[in-house]
């Protein structure tokens, strides 16, 4: 058994969070240890796209073995079609990583939050317990899988009781296992943690 330092690269702080907390979950599964983390979010993809060489330097100069980069697959504003999930890996890829560091580039489609409607708990936790809102069999297919969450947690007020800055707690519940089954992405990224601390 052994434990690494991992660099987390993400659009903002509740993803680096949440994927965070979703690493810790998956390393201690393989082998007990938890991996130290250095987080970087770029409040948005621009920016992460921008920062990441540099950032990926840092982080192999302070004990990093690994980074995830984790940009969402998004939908173009001009036609609400996703974008193009080839050209946005190929982009993320062809950005150069340090010697010592292997990188992880991790898609969720069309968010991360679509992870968590592979697991019905989860759903019911996030929407507090809302009667309409059931686990999905191929989460990737969710339209605006976030603004979804935000739409069934609705209380009779009409706030949203869902928001993003409860991620971290939905990816302590989240069953990890189904979470693999339904969402490529997640078991990618898994398969990708469980290599680097077996």
């Amino acid at each position: 058994m052994k434990t690494v330092r991992i660099g987390l690269i993400t659009e903002d702080e509740t993803d680096a969070n949440a994927v965070g907390v979703l690493i810790r979950r998956i390393t201690q599964t393989a082998n007990k240890l938890s991996p130290g983390l250095n987080k970087y979010w770029g409040k948005g993809c621009a920016r992460i796209r921008k920062k990441a060489e540099a950032k990926m330097l840092e982080m192999v100069d302070s004990g990093c073995a690994a980074v995830v980069i984790v940009h969402d697959l998004d939908r173009n504003p001009q036609n609400q079609q996703l974008n193009d999930p080839i050209a946005l890996r190929n982009e993320l890829e062809n950005i150069a990583v340090p010697r010592g560091l292997q990188r992880h580039v991790c898609i969720p489609v069309e968010e991360l939050e679509a992870w968590f409607w592979a697991d019905e708990a989860t759903v019911k936790l996030a929407t507090n317990g809302n009667d309409r809102a059931h686990a999905h069999p191929s989460p990737h297919l969710i339209v605006k899988p976030k603004e979804q969450l935000e739409r069934l947690s609705r209380g009779t007020n009409s706030k949203a009781r869902y928001n993003t800055n409860k991620n971290p707690e939905l990816a302590e519940k989240l069953d990890l296992l189904i979470c693999e089954k339904r969402c490529l992405s997640f078991r990618e990224l898994a398969e990708f943690i469980r290599g680097m601390v077996s």
